[in-house]
């Protein structure tokens, strides 16, 4: 069960980063 959430966190992490990436592209 804990790999199954740490898994989710992971998922999460990876779209804030992609998030984060996306405005820096926007903004240059």
């Amino acid at each position: 069960m804990m790999d199954r959430k740490r898994i989710c966190i992971f998922s999460f992490v990876i779209l804030l980063l992609i998030q984060c990436f996306s405005v820096n592209a926007s903004d240059e």
